[in-house]
């Protein structure tokens, strides 16, 4: 299954505005922290 198939265009715009916010609001984040996020919610989108 290839994540690209579940994923259209415009749930990853929405995906990554949210990790924009969570980035802003969040005083001290590290990137790795942003990537699981990233991960976690393209992975919940493609079951």
């Amino acid at each position: 299954m290839a994540i690209s198939e579940h994923l259209t265009q415009q749930r990853l715009k929405e995906i990554m505005k949210s990790i924009y916010a969570k980035g802003i609001e969040t005083e001290t984040i590290q990137v790795k922290e942003l990537i699981e996020e990233i991960k976690k919610q393209v992975l919940a989108d493609s079951k």
